[in-house]
């Protein structure tokens, strides 16, 4: 019984914390700011994990982005519109890598 009990608590808490991460929201107004402030303001609010790549260069390359009580799947859309030639690439639903898109070579055959 004392088993149950225990199981049943920590299945309802990690059915709470997979929740609040689905109604996690993000509001963002950050302009000509490093890319890697953007991404630490989405981790902030909304839990989100970003692995980027050396070659994205997160703290030289700028984006702006305004944003009101999104997603944060739609925001990583947004940034994915604006930011052409990356990646972002979900790994979990908590987790994503960010990288430089690969140029596709045409096959010539």
């Amino acid at each position: 019984m004392k088993t149950n009990t225990i199981f049943i608590l920590l299945s309802l808490s990690v059915l709470a914390a997979c929740n609040w991460k689905l109604n996690a929201r993000v509001t963002l107004d950050l302009r000509n700011v490093p890319l890697q402030t953007v991404l630490d303001s989405i981790s902030e609010q909304a839990s989100i994990h970003f692995e980027v790549d050396d070659s994205v260069k997160p703290l030289i390359r700028r984006a702006t982005i305004t944003v009101e009580n999104e997603q944060p799947e739609k925001v990583i859309e947004d940034l994915r519109e604006k930011e052409k030639d990356l990646d972002f690439y979900a790994i979990r639903t908590d987790i994503y890598l960010v990288s430089i898109k690969q140029k596709r070579i045409p096959n010539n055959n």
